[in-house]
């Protein structure tokens, strides 16, 4: 019987009588107990011993205790690490030996460059083997401050090492003195002999980690030491690498020539040589990615079940009202695009498709297309805006739209949050008894008391700018609705894969025939008075102007005030004498609406404004947008908010004051004037940002990727979707042995891939 077991006899099962502990028994004992599970202990321990009961698990083990230690134990019983370093540790989010593991790398060090010390260049890192000779501590002229210096040797001769103000190296060096070490630093000439400050250095042995070799650099925080991180992992590895699961089939593993498992983290942390790291990386970058996209593959395998949809038939003279509401030429792109769009609808399976189109490509056309396929086959559509700007925009344009087909079987409403009690009893009524054919407003679409008639087809404009559950919400309105989301920021295709992997995916990459690019200039603050001047030369011709306010994080409500005040100085300097409006996000919605139309009719030549423009206005004369502090916002805002001007076909200029002093913001204003293709600019955006903020990708749950690197990886994203797709059409239930962990995985991040999904 192990000793614990004897000495856990002694302790009752049941609470005494007395509150006072048992005598003769040990501290540890105790504590052992209360780790267990003896009831009794609860009481006692408490806050007397909580400083130690942290240290449970290592007494249990170092006296022989029959505990297991796994991958999901708390790093804090690694032997090494501690309570207190554990505390550190957590801000790292590492919280078991699991976590431990796989803390990867960010970089690695050559330490494995040996040479003798007699054939040391100056100013270049070197390994050297050798033994301390001789060390000191040395006062300067600088009081507590010490220099300790020591000599280290090699049969070729030796060199001067030094470490600066650290009293313990001399204590530190004595002890092994004489005994074989390998030391790695900078080595550099000083007063005729080679000095190396502050070097790297252990034992020669089997376990040496932080020299003589590929060395890995891990992300550290304040606290935590990368000399004392490296040895820890090490130990972790060592002891626990064998626990990890293989959890790939032997197929894919054959078929994309990958390192197994526990070869592939021995080999991340401590590589023989760069090629060997490299199979490592690949294999752990292609299960991080192999685990969403199998997630998002399955997604599209639920969503696109045969007889789970409606499936919408071609009504009777749908492409003569199709001409008739839309009299214009649509572009091939267009055209494309509601083809993949009505395809999907005739399937009795739910669509799930976003819809992709640079600024005033003509996505709403896309939408009304879709819109009245649903409402000639008897369903409703509902189309959810960000803003209530833009969903009063949506309302007017598709109710001129269908007005001038006369379709006064047609009903558009629209529904905010802004409406009085009145209106919105009618509109709720409309929608509950299917009046209203069409219904068009923001997140007020979603709200408890709304209660669709027949809801057939979900649209939602501009996605990113809604949370996940505010898009899951309004598809729940329906019984499994067809389901379209538009952007109007260009996903670049990596991102797409990654967020968007459950949907297919249209792209109007055309634009409408006489759009011309708008003309972007950049200026500095000095020349802010010129950029006026000639704005006065433009209205003075009838024209009209944006003026966009710099951009304020902290609030909303310091972003109104900013405008206020931009507003208010405008009107008494550069553009005294013109009508000038303000609009901003704290606005009453009534408020907002007469500034906009006041706006469109021509009554305000300029409207001066925070980023609630940003998404979707559209006032066709508006030619002219002056951006404030254009180097506070980013690539895509800035190319959202220069979509506002040039819609009616005339000549767009975008002016962004500037004085761009870092070499981000300076590179920003270079690619706003060299370009108007958003693609070219979310690439941009992505590469200069990072896919965790770019489109609102933080919220889809994707941005803790610890390896992989989605601009960089890939051509291993595109295997990874190629093989989840694959996997699922050949085993949609994941049965099998081979497939158990993966499986567990796909259950247990379900709930991280249902945000990821679009609907």
């Amino acid at each position: 019987m192990h000793k614990f077991a004897i000495l856990c006899k002694f302790i009752p099962d049941h609470p005494p009588s007395s509150t006072v502990p048992p005598p003769s028994k040990s501290l540890k004992v105790l504590l052992f107990a209360q780790l267990f599970g003896n009831p009794w202990m609860k009481g006692i321990c408490g806050c007397k011993f909580s400083s130690k009961r942290v240290n449970l698990l290592t007494w249990a083990v170092g006296l022989g205790a029959d505990v297991t230690m796994d991958l999901n134990t708390p790093v804090q019983y690694l032997k090494g690490v501690g309570p207190r370093y554990a505390m550190l540790l957590e801000k790292l989010n590492i919280k078991t030996i699991r976590d431990l593991i796989t803390h990867y790398p960010i970089r690695y060090e050559d330490r494995n460059n040996f040479m003798s010390i007699s054939d040391i260049p100056s100013r270049t890192y070197v390994t050297i083997r050798g033994k301390f000779q001789t060390v000191e501590n040395v006062s300067t002229r600088r009081p507590n401050f010490i220099l300790t210096k020591a000599v280290f040797a090699d049969p070729t001769g030796g060199v001067v090492v030094t470490w600066f103000n650290q009293k313990f190296k001399l204590a530190e060096i004595t002890k092994i003195i004489g005994k074989p070490v390998i030391l790695y630093g900078f080595a550099e000439e000083s007063n005729f002999h080679i000095e190396i400050k502050s070097p790297k250095y252990e034992l020669e042995s089997e376990d040496q980690v932080n020299v003589g070799g590929i060395v890995p650099i891990y992300p550290c925080t304040e606290g935590v030491d990368g000399d004392r991180l490296r040895k820890i992992v090490h130990k972790a590895v060592k002891e626990y690498a064998n626990l990890i699961e293989e959890d790939l089939p032997k197929d894919i593993r054959e078929k994309y020539s990958l390192m197994a498992k526990r070869d592939a983290i021995v080999n991340i942390h401590f590589p023989s040589d760069n090629e060997t790291m490299e199979k490592a990386r690949r294999r752990l970058v292609f299960d991080e990615l192999f685990e969403i996209q199998l997630g998002l593959a399955e997604r599209r395998r639920i969503f696109s079940a045969p007889g789970k949809g409606i499936a919408f038939a071609f009504p009777p003279n749908y492409k003569k009202e199709l001409k008739e509401v839309i009299p214009f030429e649509l572009t091939e792109a267009q055209k494309r695009c509601i083809r993949e769009i009505l395809s999907d609808m005739t399937k009795n399976m739910s669509m799930n498709r976003l819809l992709q189109g640079d600024v005033g490509s003509g996505k709403t056309v896309v939408a009304l297309a879709a819109m009245l396929f649903c409402i000639r086959n008897g369903y409703q559509a509902a189309l959810m805006a960000p803003t209530e700007i833009l969903a009063g925009q949506h309302y007017i344009s598709l109710s001129n739209m269908l007005s001038n087909l006369g379709l006064f079987d047609v009903h558009v409403y629209l529904l905010k949050s802004s409406m009085r009690a009145a209106g919105r009893r009618e509109t709720l009524k409309a929608i509950e008894n299917g009046t209203a054919n069409i219904i068009v407003g923001t997140h007020a679409l979603i709200s408890e008391d709304v209660v669709y008639n027949k809801l057939g087809l979900v649209i939602i404009d501009e996605q990113h700018k809604f949370g996940v559950l505010q898009r899951g919400k309004l598809k729940d309105k329906g019984d499994r609705p067809d389901v379209l989301v538009m952007t109007a920021t260009p996903i670049p295709r990596t991102l797409t894969l990654m967020v968007y992997g459950d949907l297919s995916v249209s792209v109007i990459d055309e634009m409408p025939k006489g759009r011309k690019p708008v003309i972007t200039h950049h200026k500095t603050k000095e020349e802010r008075e010129k950029v006026y001047e000639g704005l006065k030369k433009l209205l003075n011709r009838g024209e009209k102007a944006y003026v966009v306010c710099p951009l304020v994080e902290e609030s909303e409500n310091l972003q109104a005030k900013a405008a206020t005040e931009l507003f208010e100085d405008l009107k008494e300097t550069y553009l005294a004498g013109y009508k000038v409006g303000l609009v901003h996000g704290k606005m009453k919605g009534e408020e907002k609406d007469a500034i906009m139309k006041a706006f469109r009719s021509g009554d305000l030549q300029v409207l001066v404004s925070t980023i609630v423009i940003e998404v979707g206005v559209d006032v066709p004369n508006a030619n002219t947008i002056i951006i404030e502090d254009a180097d506070r916002f980013g690539l895509s805002q800035l190319h959202q908010l220069r979509g506002r001007v040039g819609r009616d076909g005339g000549q767009g200029f975008c002016i962004l004051i500037s004085d761009a002093i870092t070499e981000e913001s300076k590179q920003r204003m270079e690619i706003m004037t060299k370009t108007c293709n958003g693609f070219e600019i979310a690439e941009e955006d992505l590469i200069m940002r990072g896919p965790g903020e770019f489109t609102g990708t933080r919220q889809s749950g994707l941005d803790g990727l610890k390896i992989a690197n989605i601009l960089k990886d890939q051509g291993i994203l595109e295997e990874t979707k190629e093989a989840a797709t694959e996997l699922v059409a050949k085993n949609p239930t994941l049965a099998g042995e081979e497939c158990l962990c993966l499986r567990n995985n796909l259950l247990k991040n379900l709930e991280k891939f249902n945000l990821v999904s679009i609907s």
